[in-house]
């Protein structure tokens, strides 16, 4: 198969491979006497998890009133924690939790309010190879059809 190919381009192929078939479009005619069997393969990545890991990480709210960075850390944790689970880069699932938030009025006397929340992130440590998956099922097939539709 190459990329540009069609149904019907595939199935021409295939009927010009089997004895007394034909084909119109992605239609493949197949004689009353044939018998055959379908074997499919495919590349894909595989992986195995080899531990699992967490990473907090923090994220500051400084404001100029406790309503303003009231307001913004409600609005940080609750997009956060909307987000059941990330995609990492190789497309594994991860898990984000809250953990805590800490509330420091120290630097008030700056007109400074600062709100520090902590989300960990849990995720798998991957190890992944390239793999091939065949499946090869022997099919015996005798029916008093003679033509067999691969659906699109």
């Amino acid at each position: 198969m190459q990329p540009t190919d069609t149904l019907t381009t595939i199935a021409t192929a295939l009927a010009v491979l089997i004895a007394g078939a034909s084909n119109v479009g992605p239609v493949i005619t197949m004689p009353s006497s044939a018998a055959f069997e379908v074997r499919i393969g495919a590349n894909d990545t595989v992986g195995r998890i080899l531990r699992r890991q967490e990473k907090d990480f923090q994220i500051t709210v400084w404001a100029g009133s406790p309503d303003v960075r009231a307001a913004a850390a409600l609005a940080v944790d609750n997009g956060l924690s909307a987000l059941a689970s990330l995609s990492m880069p190789d497309g594994s699932p991860t898990v984000l939790r809250y953990k805590r938030s800490l509330i420091s009025d120290s630097a008030q006397s700056y007109l400074v309010y600062r709100h520090d929340m902590i989300f960990c992130v849990d995720f798998s440590s991957l190890q992944t190879a390239q793999a091939t998956q065949v499946v090869a099922p022997t099919m015996n097939v005798s029916d008093t059809h003679t033509t067999q539709t691969f659906p699109e």
